[in-house]
């Protein structure tokens, strides 16, 4: 027996979560990450001016994991601050 019955298609599945959070999916969903790996994009076209398919989709895969990398940083020292003055919060308490 399945212990995850498959997706009916009534409701999106896990995998709608991971096409619209997750750092490895395909798709981009977020208008500012697609902004910023478009902006990326045209960067790297203009350093390494590709000549075949290949790069050029080499360099859009760059594009889009970089953006999405950006986005990761950004929130990760978000929660570091968040942590700090919790934690200052917490100590000034004592």
């Amino acid at each position: 027996m399945n212990a995850h019955p498959e997706n009916t298609g009534h409701a999106p599945g896990p995998e709608a979560n991971a096409l619209k959070h997750g750092f490895c999916a395909t798709k981009i969903v977020d208008p500012a990450v697609r902004a910023r790996a478009n902006a990326l994009r045209d960067e790297l076209v203009q350093i390494h001016d590709p000549w075949s398919p290949e790069e050029t989709d080499a360099i859009d895969d760059l594009a889009q994991a970089l953006a999405r990398l950006e986005r990761l940083e950004t929130a990760m020292d978000a929660n570091v601050a968040d942590e700090k003055y919790r934690s200052a919060e917490h100590y000034d308490k004592r």
